[in-house]
């Protein structure tokens, strides 16, 4: 079975100064060697411990590498990032990979009223916000970029530390890039799902059950890692 190294990272890092076709076709049997095939099988490696996070999960997907032109012949033709996603809208949970290495990801976006829940969260539990992003390290060990703000708050007496959280319309929640991947690959993406599944959670799950999905996840679920039970301690409320 193709099992994804480094080499991944190297080859995302050597298309981004190459990418053009004449580049990847000369390639493209390594691409299929060291990224796809790897990727497909690492997606059906966590496609069982993630079901244990996500129960209602979709059958994950692999990014294309190619680039959609139709309407942005100014991009480059392929992407520079690969990524297997398990997409539960309005947040989609990500094992993602760049020239600058692989990170777990989460990627909130949506209209209004998609985006209701995970407002109404940050604003009721917001406490329980605090400890969680203080445990993670956000903004510190883990980048937040909040995107395409509305300009009027949408809401009264909003928290100072989560306005930014809550007035964006897309968000991206993902730690800092890791440039080599551990003995296990599997283990290392699954700890980062894990310790961002609580942003998920905070925009899909309904305001009165999440204290007690978060709870309930805490006590029995999560991977028995020191980082993630010292982060997943903080959503106990």
């Amino acid at each position: 079975m193709a099992v994804i190294t480094d080499d991944a990272i190297r080859f995302m890092a050597d298309l981004w100064e190459n990418n053009n076709k004449d580049w990847f076709d000369a390639n493209r049997e390594r691409y299929e060697r060291v990224l796809r095939d790897p990727l497909k099988a690492l997606r059906d490696e966590l496609t069982t411990p993630v079901s244990l996070l996500l129960p209602d999960a979709p059958k994950p997907k692999i990014s294309r590498i190619n680039q959609d032109l139709r309407f942005h012949k100014d991009r480059p033709p392929y992407k520079q990032h690969m990524w297997i996603s398990w997409v539960q809208p309005p947040a989609e949970l990500m094992a993602a990979l760049s020239r600058d290495g692989w990170s777990g990801v989460v990627a909130i976006g949506g209209d209004k009223d998609e985006l209701a829940t995970w407002r109404r969260n940050l604003i009721t539990h917001h406490g329980l916000w605090q400890s969680y992003a203080t445990a993670l390290g956000l903004g510190k060990d883990v980048n937040v970029h909040a995107g395409n703000p509305y300009k009027k708050p949408l809401f009264d007496n909003i928290p100072e530390d989560v306005f930014d959280l809550v007035q964006a319309r897309q968000l991206y929640i993902y730690p800092h890039a890791s440039p080599h991947f551990s003995a296990s690959p599997e283990s290392d993406l699954l700890k980062q799902m894990a310790l961002l599944l609580p942003v998920h959670l905070f925009a899909t799950i309904a305001t009165a059950h999440l204290p007690e999905v978060l709870r309930e996840l805490a006590e029995s679920v999560i991977p028995p890692d020191k980082k993630v039970a010292k982060v997943w301690a903080a959503t106990r409320g």
